[in-house]
């Protein structure tokens, strides 16, 4: 990520501040068969209560019909950055696991949603309230 962000830094320099705080931005995209889907669920049900009981912050949770999408931040300690974003989501024929991990400003959620093609973060606006 680093290395990409160097090429940026003359280019775009806001998005280059940006991606030079990222440790880690892992998608994964499945193709859903029955198989895939009852095992993500699962997946996605146990990696939720970890979530939950990890102090992270779900900002984001839709069920509709065989439709699901989950979005937890780590926010810091003073709420000042997000230290780690997970996206959980589930269509009607694929499921996505999104995993980012560094500094991050809560207002380029959506930027880095829209740069990485993640459109559950893309169309997020987040406002941090300090203490909350």
């Amino acid at each position: 990520i680093k290395l990409v962000a160097k090429f940026l830094q003359g280019e775009d320099q806001e998005l280059y501040n940006m991606l030079i705080n990222l440790k880690l931005v892992r998608v994964e995209v499945y193709e859903l068969t029955p198989e895939i889907r009852q095992k993500f669920s699962s997946e996605s049900s146990k990696t939720i209560k970890v979530l939950d009981d990890k102090d992270w912050e779900r900002i984001v949770r839709v069920r509709k019909d065989d439709e699901q999408a989950y979005v937890y931040i780590k926010p810091s300690e003073d709420y000042e950055w997000i230290q780690g974003i997970v996206v959980l989501a589930m269509e009607d024929d694929e499921a996505v696991f999104v995993n980012i991990v560094g500094d991050i400003k809560p207002e380029d959620i959506s930027r880095l949603g829209g740069h990485f093609g993640i459109e559950e973060l893309d169309s997020i606006r987040y406002e941090v309230e300090k203490g909350n």
